[in-house]
């Protein structure tokens, strides 16, 4: 019988295939042996993707799995109470005061910090002054206190256009530069709450209602007037303070 003779550089290619072929096949048991696994938790564990999911901005909440934590650390920092106030409190309340020219007793004034959320408007502002003119603007945004701690979390969600009054200018998510404006979406008639927030406006163009998207060019759409001011992306916005307070009739 003939006999074949290996040299070393064809014996090391061989060894290299059969390697990575059963390589392959002990990953392939591996995945099926955790198939179950995967489904019962519904999302893998990978460090990388349930990191997206956990802190993910569009991340609906009902996806968590019951067994698992809320992982999207934030807190919220009281900067006032009826007992003292700083310079911040003050640099946050003065427009508001000035817009009413009436009477408003201010409840509390909170600082949101969440890095997540901050890390992802920081980068975005980055990414849009690099490709056009991009200005930051202080705006606000009434809502109902049982949906701060969801902002907080999550963020603004354009996908609830319009559970308020409507979206006359674009779905999107609405901001005032006009405290007093925003107010009258205010629902509470006791505790009213509103969202001091950083919002990036770079071209706008005047809404119309249930537009889906601005124009190509824009990113904004807005009032005539430019009281309202509605945002479509995702990360364009950031909630900084939430601010409680009652107004006199």
């Amino acid at each position: 019988m003939g006999s074949h003779k290996y040299n070393d550089e064809e014996f090391i290619t061989n060894f290299e295939s059969l390697r990575i072929s059963y390589t392959k096949r002990k990953h392939k048991r591996a995945i099926v042996h955790s198939k179950k696994q995967y489904d019962e938790n519904y999302f893998p564990k990978a460090k990388s993707v349930k990191l997206y999911y956990d802190r993910g901005v569009n991340r609906p909440f009902w996806v968590n799995h019951p067994n698992e934590k809320d992982n999207n650390a934030w807190k919220m920092i009281r900067i006032y109470s009826r007992k003292g106030r700083n310079a911040e409190f003050d640099k946050v309340t003065s427009p508001i005061r000035n817009s009413f020219r009436t009477l408003i007793t201010i409840d509390s004034v909170y600082k949101v910090c969440n890095e997540f959320l901050k890390c992802q408007y920081l980068l975005k502002k980055i990414q849009k002054q690099e490709s056009m003119e991009c200005k930051e603007m202080i705006m606000y945004h009434a809502t109902l206190p049982e949906y701060v701690e969801s902002i907080c979390t999550h963020n603004f969600n354009w996908r609830y256009s319009g559970s308020s009054k409507g979206s006359k200018y674009g779905c999107g998510v609405n901001f005032s530069p006009d405290p007093k404006f925003a107010h009258q979406f205010c629902k509470n008639k006791k505790l009213k709450v509103v969202i001091v927030s950083k919002v990036l406006i770079s071209w706008t163009h005047i809404g119309s209602p249930n537009l889906d998207l601005p124009k190509t060019g824009f990113d904004t759409t807005c009032s005539p007037k430019k009281t309202v001011y509605t945002k479509f992306e995702d990360c364009e916005f950031y909630p900084e303070y939430v601010v409680y307070y009652t107004k006199a009739n």
